[in-house]
C-alpha cells in the first residue's frame, strides 16, 4: 500500500533548529552578503582605472564561480554532515519510529539541511542581478543561469542524500566532486552520458549564461533540465526505499536496470548528437570520427559497470530472502539471471536503435568497410553475446562472494575488474613483445583479447574495418567467448553451490526484519 503524502514541515522545522535557528540564520546570511559586497567594493578601488562595466564583468565571473561552489560543494558536504549527524546519533532510528512517511523524511533532509546554503545561494543570485545591469548583461541570462546551476545542484544532493542512509557511516562526496571536477572537461568528451547523469551540464551551461557566455540551444536547455529532474526523482525514490527499509539494497535488480536504462539512452542520443556537430557535413573530419568511436565503444564497455548496481541488489535480495527477510514488492523478488537477460535488452536495444544511424554512418561512410553487410550481421551478435556474459559473470561473481567475505560487493568487483581488464592488457604485452621480435609481423589481435568482454566490444567495434571476420581475428575472438563462457558458468556453478549451502528453510525464521534479530543485512547494502 502506497503512503500518504505529507508535506515535510516538521522535518524542516527540525533541521532548521539543529542548524541554529533564526539567529544563525540570519546573522549568516548577512555576514555572507556583507564579504560578497566588500569584496566588490574591494575590487571596484583596486581596478579604479578600469571602465565599471568591465570590472563588473569580472566581478560577475568571480560570483558565478562562487555560487556554483556554494551551492553544489558547500550544498553536498552540508547534506553530509547532516547524514553522519543522524547516524552517529541515531537520530534516523528514532525517524523510523514516526508516522512520517519516507517521502517526508527525504524531502525534509533535502531541502531541509541545505536552507543555510539556499539562503547563501540567494543572496548571490540578489547581488548579481545588480552586476549584470552594470556589466550591461541581460538580467534574465543570470537567472536562468543560476536556476540551471541550482538544478544540477539539487540533482546531486540527492545521489549524496542516497549514499548517506546506508547502514555503515556514511562518506564524504568531496573527494569524488573534486575529482569530478579536475576530470570534468575529459570525461565529458569521453562519455556524454556522464555529463547527464553527473549533473556536469547544467553547471557548465549555468555558468556560461550566468556570466553571458551564450545561450545554448533552447531545446538543449529543456533537455537538460529534465532529465535532472528525472534523476532527482530517481535517487528520492531510491533513498525513501532506503530509509523505510535499511536492510535490502536501495538499488535492486528493478532501480538497477533503470539506472542502467538512463545510462544507455543519455549515452547514445549525446553520441547521435556529438556527431551531427562533428562527423557530418562542416565537422572535424578523421578527429571527430575517432573520438566518437572512442565515445561508442567506451559507453558500452562502461555499461557492464553501470549494470553491477542491478546485479548485485538482485543478488543481495535473493539472498536475504532465502534467510526469511520480507521483501518491499516483487521488485525486489526478480530472479538475478532475468535481470542479466533483461540488461542485456536494455543495453542493447538503444544501441541498435537510436544509435543505428550513427553506427551506419561510422561503418559505411568513415571506415570504409570493405563488405559493409558482413561488418554488420557479425558486429552486433558479437556485442550482445558479450554484453550478455559480462553479466552473466557479474551474476556468477556476486553469488560467489556473498555470504562469504565482509564487502561481497567490492570483493565481486575487484573480481570482475580483473577478468575485464586483465586479458586486453595481456594481448597488448604480447603484440608488444612480437613486434620487438619482429617489427613486419602481421597480428591484429591475439586470442587474450577475446577472454574478455570489454576486449571483444574494443575488438569488433575499434577494428572493424581490419577484423578479418572469415579467417584469424574471427577464430580468435571466439575462442574468446569459449572462454567466457566456461568463465561465466564456473562461477555460476560455484555461487549455486554456496547458495544451497547457506539456505535455511523459511519456516525456521520471521517473515520481516522486525519480528526478527537473527537476520543480519549485509553492511555494505
Amino acid at each position: 500500500m502506497s503512503e500518504r503524502i505529507q508535506l515535510p514541515i516538521a522535518m524542516w522545522r527540525l533541521q532548521y533548529n539543529l542548524l541554529g535557528g533564526h539567529h544563525r540564520m540570519i546573522g549568516g546570511t548577512g555576514i555572507y552578503a556583507l564579504a560578497l559586497l566588500a569584496g566588490a567594493y574591494g575590487c571596484r578601488r583596486l581596478l579604479s582605472d578600469d571602465p565599471l562595466a568591465d570590472v563588473a564583468g569580472i566581478l560577475l565571473n568571480v560570483l558565478a564561480g562562487i555560487q556554483i561552489f556554494i551551492a553544489v560543494l558547500v550544498g553536498c558536504n552540508a547534506v553530509h554532515r547532516a547524514s553522519l549527524r543522524d547516524f552517529e546519533s541515531k537520530m534516523i532510528e528514532s525517524h523510523r519510529l514516526t508516522p512520517m512517511t519516507s517521502g517526508t523524511v527525504v524531502l525534509g533532509y533535502l531541502f531541509g539541511t541545505t536552507l543555510q546554503i539556499q539562503a547563501f545561494f540567494f543572496v548571490g543570485l540578489i547581488i548579481g542581478m545588480v552586476l549584470t545591469t552594470l556589466a550591461k548583461i541581460p538580467i534574465n541570462s543570470w537567472v536562468l543561469g543560476n536556476l540551471l546551476i541550482f538544478n544540477g545542484a539539487v540533482t546531486l544532493w540527492s545521489a549524496v542524500l542516497l549514499s548517506g542512509l546506508r547502514q555503515a557511516k556514511p562518506i564524504s562526496p568531496a573527494g569524488f566532486l573534486i575529482a569530478a571536477a579536475v576530470l570534468g572537461n575529459l570525461g565529458i568528451l569521453l562519455l556524454p552520458a556522464a555529463g547527464l547523469l553527473l549533473s556536469a551540464y547544467p553547471v557548465m551551461f549555468g555558468f556560461g549564461m550566468a556570466t553571458g557566455g551564450g545561450w545554448p540551444v533552447r531545446s538543449a536547455i529543456l533537455m537538460i533540465t529534465a532529465v535532472n529532474v528525472v534523476m532527482t526523482v530517481f535517487w528520492l525514490s531510491a533513498a525513501a526505499a532506503k530509509y523505510r527499509r535499511p536492510d535490502l539494497p536501495a538499488l535492486n535488480g528493478v532501480r538497477g536496470l533503470i539506472l542502467l536504462a538512463f545510462w544507455t539512452v543519455f549515452g547514445t542520443i549525446g553520441l547521435v548528437i556529438y556527431s551531427s556537430f562533428t562527423v557530418g557535413g562542416g565537422g572535424v573530419g578523421p578527429t571527430g570520427t575517432d573520438t566518437l568511436m572512442m565515445q561508442w565503444t567506451a559507453t558500452i564497455i562502461l555499461s557492464f559497470l553501470v549494470a553491477l548496481p542491478a546485479i548485485a541488489g538482485s543478488v543481495e535480495c535473493g539472498a536475504l530472502f532465502r534467510r526469511g527477510t520480507a521483501a518491499r514488492r516483487w521488485s525486489d523478488r526478480v530472479s538475478p539471471f532475468l535481470i542479466c537477460w533483461l540488461a542485456t535488452l536494455v543495453v542493447f536495444v538503444p544501441l541498435a536503435t537510436i544509435g543505428w544511424s550513427l553506427e551506419s554512418d561510422i561503418l559505411y561512410r568513415q571506415l570504409n568497410v570493405e563488405n559493409p553487410t558482413v561488418t554488420t550481421t557479425l558486429v552486433w551478435p558479437f556485442t550482445l553475446v558479450a554484453c550478455f556474459l559480462a553479466f552473466l559473470t557479474a551474476v556468477g561473481a556476486h553469488e560467489v562472494f556473498f555470504g562469504r567475505v565482509k564487502n561481497p560487493r567490492a570483493a565481486a568487483m575487484t573480481i570482475l575488474l580483473a577478468f575485464w581488464a586483465m586479458p586486453p592488457i595481456g594481448d597488448m604485452l604480447w603484440v608488444s613483445w612480437i613486434t620487438s621480435k619482429d617489427a613486419y609481423a602481421d597480428i591484429e589481435a591475439t586470442w587474450l583479447m577475446g577472454c574478455s568482454p570489454a576486449g571483444t566490444i574494443a575488438e569488433v567495434w575499434g577494428s572493424s574495418s581490419s577484423v578479418d571476420w572469415a579467417g584469424t581475428t574471427a577464430k580468435m575472438l571466439l575462442v574468446g567467448l569459449a572462454f567466457q563462457i566456461v568463465l561465466a558458468v564456473s562461477l555460476g556453478l560455484v555461487g549455486r553451490f554456496g547458495r544451497r549451502k547457506q539456505s535455511i528453510p523459511a519456516s525456521t525464521h520471521p517473515t520481516s526484519l522486525q519480528q526478527s534479530n537473527d537476520v543480519q543485512p549485509p553492511t555494505n547494502s
